[in-house]
């Protein structure tokens, strides 16, 4: 895979529509499990709804980056391929012109995901499961994480919550809260 973009850029949701897009969406508990049956298929959700960058750019040349598999929770990394000389190890001898990757870069940085080891699919579980005000050994139970890791997700997201309804002074559904504190703080 060597794709500039996750998704078709006329798929992400424009960043005042994911609030209306997601309520639109209708998802219940069943559906929103059987969509994530594979790394690459949170990942195209979060581009889609802005959790997650969908293009990025190279950090040490600006050059546009490109998508390439891993093996990896997420499935897939940024890659800037311009070519570079390959390191000598400080040895003096000539360095050999050789493709490596200029940058290499999460496609998690800059997400709420970044600091996280968990599959971006069980975030995305996390914080529906949340969202519909599930108590939280039905969340550790669902998605398989540990109690500590349960406790500081809420807090999280509580805190993305606290900080949106004090910004904006409106309450809205709790999925969008939180996908919308994102955009309003990360973007």
């Amino acid at each position: 895979m060597s794709r500039m973009t996750i998704v078709d850029p006329a798929l992400v949701v424009t960043a005042g529509g994911v609030e209306d897009a997601l309520r639109e969406l209708k998802v219940t508990y069943s559906l929103f499990f059987r969509s994530f049956d594979d790394a690459s298929s949170a990942v195209e959700f979060a581009a889609r709804y802005r959790l997650i960058a969908n293009e990025r750019s190279c950090p040490k040349c600006s050059a546009r980056m490109k998508i390439w598999k891993r093996k990896c929770a997420d499935s897939m990394e940024w890659r800037c391929m311009k070519t570079a000389l390959s390191g000598d190890g400080g040895r003096g001898r000539v360095q050999k012109r050789k493709k490596v990757p200029c940058a290499v870069v999460s496609i998690r940085r800059g997400s709420v995901f970044e600091r996280s080891r968990l599959p971006i699919a069980t975030l995305l579980s996390v914080m529906f499961l949340w969202s519909q005000r599930a108590p939280q050994d039905n969340i550790r139970l669902s998605t398989g994480i540990a109690e500590h890791t349960a406790v500081e997700w809420e807090m999280f997201i509580r805190e993305i919550c606290a900080y949106y309804v004090e910004r904006r002074q409106v309450l809205q559904s709790f999925i969008s809260l939180a996908i919308s504190a994102y955009i309003c703080c990360y973007c």
